[in-house]
């Protein structure tokens, strides 16, 4: 993989359109707005079902391990302050994609959510919801 291939870029206009089909990240770091991760450690363990796999006191928050890596790592320590939506042309996140293993675990979050009434939602085997912060996770059935 290239800085093209991130930056999207031919040319010195040319739009970012998106990381190639395939592409993996070991982890994402998701920026979130509560001081002390007061409403995000909960959001993720409790409700979501992540386990806690690394901790740096109320700043860092790691969840969710694959192949001996944090899936995601939460911070506020970057913004401990309400955080207004980016810029129009701001570089951004815009989602982040998760897999479960089968369409009855996915169901089943959609169960926990439904339960805790936190809003998402379930179109095919996708389920979409927003940390907290805004920060947008989908939730995908993996394919086989």
């Amino acid at each position: 993989m290239t800085l093209q291939d991130f930056t999207g870029e031919t040319g010195a206009d040319a739009p970012f359109a998106g990381l190639p089909a395939g592409t993996e990240m070991s982890h994402v770091q998701l920026k979130v707005t509560d001081a002390e991760l007061q409403d995000s450690e909960p959001f993720y363990t409790d409700l979501l079902g992540f386990d806690v796999q690394g901790r740096l006191g109320q700043m860092f928050l790691a969840v969710g391990v694959h192949q001996h890596r944090a899936l995601l790592v939460v911070t506020n320590r970057f913004s401990t302050g309400p955080a207004g939506p980016p810029l129009g042309d701001s570089a951004q996140l815009i989602a982040v994609d998760l897999l479960v293993s089968s369409a009855d675990q996915l169901q089943v979050l959609a169960e926990r959510l439904a339960a805790a009434s936190w809003p998402h939602t379930l179109a095919g085997s996708t389920l979409t919801v927003s940390d907290p912060s805004g920060n947008v996770l989908c939730f995908r059935a993996e394919t086989v």
